[in-house]
């Protein structure tokens, strides 16, 4: 069970854990691969282009274009639906700098919360816990998602943070998350 998070540090801590992080890439649960917390590369191009520093596993040296090529082909043929990420190990070579991926998060994250504030203008205003519920669900839904939780939006704004818990959930994540999530708002009631 996750705590209730309150902290900036503590909210990019517990988004790892619900998207999954990995230095190597990987399949998702709708077999996309993937690297980091949840970082969809579309494709091998996209792999290159994405600038996190990748090299080589066994030796540290730097990843030319071809291997970070060959890394992504490797894992969009695995076998699909493997939990956890490591399960991909096998599948490649290379790895992430970490530096890199933990920059392109924080990249997210500020992105998340221009969607958050721009769908509720009073985001800023909401005590920590609420905010980083919202702010979990703008990660994971973008704003197009986000928009269509209306009674979320109305629930907040009359800061009834036990219907606004309620109406945060999400399908398509596990359970687990939901319920840390409404945890986090209802918490604002005292």
């Amino acid at each position: 069970m996750s705590q209730i998070v309150t902290t900036e540090a503590g909210f990019l801590e517990q988004l790892k854990v619900f998207e999954g992080f990995a230095r190597h890439m990987y399949l998702d649960t709708r077999a996309n691969v993937t690297i980091g917390t949840g970082l969809l590369l579309a494709s091998a191009d996209a792999a290159v282009a994405a600038g996190l520093g990748f090299t080589l596993r066994q030796s540290g040296a730097p990843a030319t274009d071809a291997a970070v090529r060959d890394d992504y082909d490797s894992v969009a043929g695995a076998p699909p639906a493997r939990y956890p990420p490591s399960e991909y190990v096998p599948y490649t070579d290379l790895v992430a700098s970490l530096a890199a991926l933990n920059d392109e998060l924080a990249a997210r994250v500020d992105t998340a919360r221009e969607d958050a504030r721009a769908y509720d203008t009073g985001f800023d205003d909401y005590p920590a816990s609420v905010r980083y519920g919202l702010l979990d669900l703008a990660f994971n839904l973008g704003r197009p998602g986000l928009l269509e939780y209306r009674r979320l939006r109305a629930a907040l704004h009359e800061r009834d943070w036990a219907r606004a818990a309620e109406e945060s959930y999400r399908y398509g994540v596990q359970d687990t998350r939901n319920q840390a999530i409404a945890r986090w708002i209802r918490a604002a009631t005292g």
